[in-house]
């Protein structure tokens, strides 16, 4: 899972300069922000928001000068997970743990290696006084970067590859070092290891002490995502590294690579698990199948040669020739090979992969209806499919409270049969202005939400804007839900205003239904943010959710 962040809220400020609009008086006391930058400060704040709930605490955060309030029930996302505040200081590891802090901030005692980055789209609201109010937070170290090169050697027994310029030529110390960090888990048995290879306790058995800047790596919040394959072929397929098993890994067996040659032992890089040959159309020649047959229920080993991109944090472990200096390398939680991996026409298992997801929340009628704001609901999904044979379904995740404190998940087709571009195997659904994917079939207002799954046929029967339980799919490689991804929206359009010098239009969360009314994560009860980062007033509940008010 990709996990990019971008928002948009007042279209193309940079290349205009300020616009507004001409709004109903009393949103003046409130005008949007994006805030985007390194975090300087960052303390949780139990006091902030009324009654909250210790494990839902919110925080306070400095970013570019500007102190930001972290609402009470926030929860932030980073590249392959969601954490609540505190979640992302209990979960902190080493030093920065025992000395109380998240390591994540420049102002911590512990300095990161290198600075995080944050960005928070908010509200400034006056209730008299101004304060800076977060609605959505992202932190990665850096959202865009990104490493890229050939593997040139893997270390099975900890997990390392090298990586750069060629292939074939010698190990120096210019070339990257790659971990994924990929924590623990348990598949019951006595089997205890990562997902796509070694966990991080294999990788690295012995940290150093708690007063050593390295004990805080590898640091498992910024970790793969374990149900999604964020290691993955371009087609979506599943990658991983062996691990050092007598026999070969079971999991990531060698001849899910080996199999797919030219018959003079070269390896295939583009080339279908099982079945007939993908018959070659214009512009694209036969895709051959491996012989003997691949094993499209487990994941195929990344291998030296492989040209991949990579995304993750900077960290550090000691030198065990000079435990004075360090080696840095990059835990990696995505890896995109640079291979077309395809599964048998209309056969299970099958495998998905999603890119940043785009989604419009509309806006105030007042300023939208032939005002001088841009509202939309416009939709943009795209992705890679293992079998281009059959449809992808793209279903919003609709979580409503249940009556009881809690809430229910379901699945809302919102784009049957996605189109199918080039290059084989793309999948895409873009549906522009008033596509309707805010509300359900009866037409009652669902909103924006928070994560979209692709789906490969499933579901089938699901009418569009029609609302299922969410069905949980056979597992596959190692644990993962094939056939599916689930992602969170990666761009959330918010009204773009047209003309200059007025009051920009709020940042409208009260559309997004998680925000507004609420979620769980993980069995953790998430309320309304408090204080909200909008309109407070005494009025209707509507105010707090609708995507025309």
């Amino acid at each position: 899972m990709n996990r990019q962040h971008v928002s948009k809220f007042v279209g193309v400020l940079a290349a205009v300069g300020l616009v507004g609009v001409t709004v109903p008086a009393h949103a003046q006391t409130v005008t949007p922000f994006q805030l985007v930058g390194h975090i300087q400060s960052f303390v949780l704040d139990p006091i902030i928001g009324t009654a909250c709930p210790a494990s839902n605490i919110g925080a306070r955060m400095i970013v570019n000068g500007i102190e930001v309030i972290i609402p009470c029930h926030t929860v932030i996302l980073l590249p392959a997970a969601y954490k609540t505040p505190l979640q992302l200081f209990d979960e902190a590891k080493g030093i920065s743990k025992d000395q109380g802090q998240s390591g994540l901030a420049l102002q911590d005692t512990t300095h990161p290696s290198a600075a995080f980055e944050v960005s928070i789209d908010g509200n400034i609201v006056c209730t008299p006084g101004c304060l800076y109010i977060a609605g959505q937070v992202h932190i990665s170290q850096q959202s865009l970067n990104a490493g890229a090169g050939f593997i040139k050697a893997i270390d099975s027994a900890t997990g390392e590859m090298r990586v750069g310029a060629d292939p074939t030529a010698p190990i120096t110390s210019t070339d990257a070092r790659i971990h994924i960090n990929d924590p623990e888990v348990d598949f019951g048995g006595g089997k205890k290891t990562g997902r796509y290879g070694l966990s991080n306790k294999q990788q690295f058995p012995a940290p150093p002490p708690n007063t050593n800047p390295h004990s805080r790596y590898p640091d498992d919040r910024f970790q793969v995502d374990q149900d999604n394959p964020t290691i993955h072929a371009l087609t979506g397929y599943p990658m991983c590294l062996p691990r050092p098993i007598a026999g070969g890994d079971p999991d990531c067996p060698l001849a899910n690579r080996t199999n797919a040659n030219d018959g003079t032992g070269k390896l295939q890089k583009v080339f279908v698990m099982t079945g007939p040959n993908i018959p070659g159309t214009p512009g694209l020649p036969e895709i051959k199948v491996c012989t003997p047959a691949c094993d499209p229920m487990r994941q195929a080993p990344m291998m030296v040669g492989d040209y991949i991109i990579y995304q993750g944090t900077m960290a550090s472990y000691p030198d065990q020739t000079d435990p004075t200096k360090s080696i840095a390398y990059i835990s990696a939680h995505t890896i995109e090979v640079n291979l077309g991996i395809y599964t048998e026409a209309g056969k299970s298992p099958a495998y998905v992969s999603v890119e940043p997801i785009l989604i419009g929340t509309k806006g105030d009628e007042t300023i939208c209806e032939g005002g001088p704001a841009e509202c939309q609901d416009r939709i943009k999904v795209e992705g890679f499919t293992t079998d281009p044979t059959r449809s992808v379904n793209i279903y919003a995740v609709d979580i409503t409270p249940n009556g009881t404190g809690g809430f229910t998940s379901s699945l809302r087709l919102i784009a049957p049969g996605a189109t199918k571009p080039a290059p084989f195997g793309r999948f895409r659904f873009t549906a522009d202005k008033n596509a309707g994917v805010l509300v359900d079939r009866a037409g009652a207002l669902r909103g924006a939400t928070r994560e979209l799954i692709a789906r490969i046929e499933s579901n089938a029967g699901i009418l569009p804007g029609e609302s299922k339980p969410l069905n949980d799919l056979p597992l596959f490689a190692n644990g993962l839900q094939a056939g599916q991804y689930q992602a969170p929206i990666g761009e959330y359009i918010y009204p773009e205003p047209h003309d200059m010098g007025g009051s920009l239009p709020p940042l409208n969360f009260q559309c997004l239904s998680f925000l507004a009314r609420g979620w769980d994560l993980d069995g953790l009860i998430l309320k309304r943010l408090d204080p909200w980062p909008g309109f407070n007033d005494a009025q209707s509940d509507a105010r707090f959710f609708s995507c025309s008010l």
